[in-house]
Order: C-alpha cells, then structure tokens, then sequence
C-alpha cells in the first residue's frame, strides 16, 4: 500500500472484497481500491509496525488481527492512528488475502459465520 501498487494490492485483498466493489461499479471499486503513488503527493498516507493483535483458527482456515500504525498528514502535521488489517487463509497459511476493517465485518463480503475474529 505504500508503494501506491494498486494491481499488487488488488491481487492479495480478498476475492469476496473484488467482487463486491465490482459488482457495486467502476467507480466504487476504483474509489476503494485507489492508492496513492507516493511519487505524486506531498504527503500519502503511510503504514507501518504491523502487530499482530489476534490469531484465530478452524480446520483449515486461519484469520490474523494485525494492528498497523497509520500516518496521514492533516493540516500540514503527520498524524498517526491505529489501523487494523486482517490476513486470511483458507489452506492453513499456504496462501494469504488481505482486508481492511470495514470489509472483514461487512456481512456482504465475509459472511458472519466465516468470521472467526470478533469485533473489538
């Protein structure tokens, strides 16, 4: 997210969140999923220190709470805010994909029964 690579960050955020940002219409997918190139703005957003926060599993499927430390520049001042990002296994960890806060817990995108971390 920090390199402003929006095909790369696509290829690894859920296939339940692709779909539904598709099926909203091109401008909503490209509203959610726009990064912004750090070549091209003063002052992008920026995330760092990810700490895991919560590790849940079932069977084969493995949920992760990272707590990522994000900074936004407001007013001209670098402000800094927890942001949390959940990684997502269904192959006990062969292979990962990413969502924010706000897709994990929409019931449109992961289903309350295929959740396996509360909201806290």
């Amino acid at each position: 997210m920090n390199d402003g690579r929006t095909l790369q960050y696509i290829s690894e955020v859920h296939p339940s969140a692709v779909k539904y940002y598709k099926a909203k219409g091109d401008r909503f997918f490209k509203e959610h999923f726009m990064l912004v190139d750090s070549s091209e703005v003063f002052n992008p957003d920026y995330y760092q220190d990810p700490i895991i926060k919560t590790i849940e599993s079932k069977g084969e499927q493995l949920q992760v709470r990272y707590e990522v430390l994000k900074i936004e520049t407001i007013d001209g001042y670098p402000e800094s805010m927890p942001y949390n990002l959940f990684a997502l296994s269904d192959d006990n960890g062969k292979s990962w994909y990413f969502l924010d806060e706000g897709d994990y817990f929409n019931n449109d995108i992961i289903p309350v029964k295929e959740r396996l971390i509360d909201k806290k």
